[in-house]
């Protein structure tokens, strides 16, 4: 089974062991940051901030920007398992076996803390007055369109930055702001929604690095020791 992320040399293999500090960084404050969050959305404590962003932000007489929003907005839900099918045949292709793993542990995973958090605060969708897109009316928190495309495009933004492509890396990144941009743009989430959902995205992604990265320095350390014993 092969794989290049990371690569074989020893210097890409330690990459994200030698930057674990701000790996768990990118762990421990966004789950306290989702935390303190939550805790505003269940004491209704930013609802009229909430509203007041999305109207804010809102310019209802512009057509082509609805346009636009719904299109990136789609890419973030049922759209995302066309990117997902694409990376998948790809990794499968090169033989990249533990990439694709990864990729679907990791949206596997984000769709379960999604629909997990959805049912346990049962946040109601904002007003229908204020909603320009779609009308969605399973719970609001947290937002999965925007948790993600927070795991997957930012999934494809670290591969792609880690074999020197920097610009598609760059535009996954910017793509999965936009489509969090997007649900609270056409009203179809709060802004504290897509705040939480952020959070637990980056949280999560953080977390499947550093399980694969786990699982890939305990498999070339014992190389040395299955090849002694030959």
């Amino acid at each position: 089974m092969s794989s290049s992320w990371p690569s074989t040399s020893a210097e890409s293999e330690s990459f994200f062991a030698r930057r674990r500090w701000v790996l768990l960084a990118l762990v421990v404050v966004p789950v306290a940051v989702f935390a303190y969050v939550t805790s505003l959305v269940v004491r209704d404590a930013s609802q009229l901030w909430d509203e007041r962003v999305i109207s804010g932000i809102q310019d209802e007489g512009n057509s082509v920007l609805r346009r636009v929003m719904l299109f990136i907005t789609d890419t973030g839900g049922v759209g995302r398992a066309v990117p997902i099918a694409i990376v998948l045949a790809l990794f499968l292709w090169k033989r990249l076996h533990r990439d694709a793993v990864t990729l679907v542990a990791a949206a596997v995973g984000a769709q379960l803390i999604t629909q997990t958090f959805k049912s346990l605060v049962g946040r109601a969708r904002p007003p229908l007055d204020i909603q320009i897109g779609r009308f969605p009316t399973d719970p609001s928190y947290p937002s999965g369109h925007a948790l993600g495309s927070t795991v997957l495009y930012g999934f494809l933004a670290v591969w792609l930055w880690r074999r020197g492509h920097r610009i598609a890396a760059v535009i996954a990144g910017i793509w999965a702001a936009l489509v969090s941009f997007s649900r609270v743009y056409l009203g179809s989430h709060h802004p504290t929604d897509v705040m939480g959902s952020l959070c637990l995205g980056v949280a999560w992604l953080t977390t499947v690095f550093l399980v694969y990265d786990e699982f890939v320095r305990r498999k070339h350390a014992t190389r040395p020791l299955e090849q002694a014993a030959l």
